[in-house]
């Protein structure tokens, strides 16, 4: 299943995320070039919802705001939740790897947002 722009645009518009189509077409380009590994080891469903997991993954890292509410025609209205990466980052996240047992999206997986990056040194000083 090839997944085209205009199928990321609306998947990502119905989760209230926007993208710029540059750079969602980047994002599109970049989850296409897993297919070989998709199609040896799925089925095209399975497929399919791993393309949307990924995109919706990558899709949420852009930008951290969602649209809760939209009201027309008798006056426009739009409101936004600034919600946790986190949430949507780990639901994502999860729903992916319960399907891609192959690894096929490992590489475009971006880092969690909320982990804490640190290292600690234990040694003696030289003499």
């Amino acid at each position: 299943m090839e997944l085209t722009l205009a199928d990321a645009r609306t998947f990502l518009a119905s989760l209230g995320v926007t993208v710029p189509d540059p750079l969602l077409q980047l994002l599109v380009n970049q989850i296409n070039a897993a297919d070989m590994c998709l199609n040896a080891n799925y089925d095209a469903g399975t497929a399919g919802l791993i393309k949307y997991y990924i995109l919706a993954l990558l899709g949420i890292m852009q930008p951290n705001r969602m649209v809760t509410q939209q009201r027309a025609p008798n006056g426009a209205s739009r409101s936004f939740a600034f919600g946790t990466l986190a949430q949507g980052y780990k639901q994502y996240l999860g729903l992916l790897r319960s399907l891609d047992k192959y690894g096929c999206m490992t590489g475009l997986i971006p880092d969690d947002p909320d982990a804490a990056n640190c290292a600690f040194f234990i040694g003696k000083p030289c003499e």
